[in-house]
């Protein structure tokens, strides 16, 4: 058994987005490059098999996030990503067809967090569209504010949720499951 269950790994801390939930850094913008990635895999095998690519930055803006994916398959790491879903459409089949990338977790609450450019609509038909497309295939959950967050827009998007999972949703140690592999959580 490994001795972490994953490892966090900030392949950038460039995001698309400034939500005004996240803390941001006063580092200099920067991505990581194709042997740094390597780099830090080749160091962090003994102890894990599992990557996350979350912390800062928004992994889908990342030019390389295909070579990332093929270069973990290759080292034998399933990855994790953590999104605002901003990008989702743009990258749905990478996604869907690497062999690495095993669960996506969609933090919803994003949208709400910023001046946006697109409509709520439009987002999370972006969003529900990649996840139905990924169900049966990789996990997806949907991350929503919790009582003591900005929870205004919940409602509206647990019902445009149901339009493409329909209910009965099932209430599990893993959140709410509304979809084989497709869970909600708070």
């Amino acid at each position: 058994m490994k001795k972490y269950a994953s490892i966090y790994v900030e392949i950038s801390n460039i995001c698309n987005l400034k939500c005004s939930f996240c803390p941001g850094t006063t580092r200099k913008p920067k991505r990581m490059n194709i042997q740094e990635f390597q780099f830090v895999l080749n160091k962090i095998r003994p102890y894990t098999d599992f990557l996350t690519f979350h912390i800062l930055g928004e992994p889908l803006c990342h030019p390389d996030f295909e070579a990332f994916l093929k270069i973990a398959e290759e080292m034998k790491f399933m990855v994790t990503i953590v999104t605002n879903g901003t990008l989702l459409g743009k990258n749905k089949d990478i996604l869907l067809n690497s062999k690495s990338h095993y669960k996506t977790m969609i933090s919803l609450h994003s949208f709400e967090a910023n001046d946006n450019k697109i409509s709520l609509e439009k987002y999370l038909d972006d969003c529900f569209d990649y996840a139905k497309a990924a169900e049966n295939k990789k996990i997806v959950i949907f991350r929503l504010w919790n009582n003591g967050g900005k929870n205004s827009l919940n409602d509206e998007i647990l019902k445009k949720l149901e339009t493409y999972f329909p209910k009965p949703w099932v209430e599990d140690c893993n959140g709410i499951r509304i979809g084989n592999k497709i869970f909600i959580e708070y």
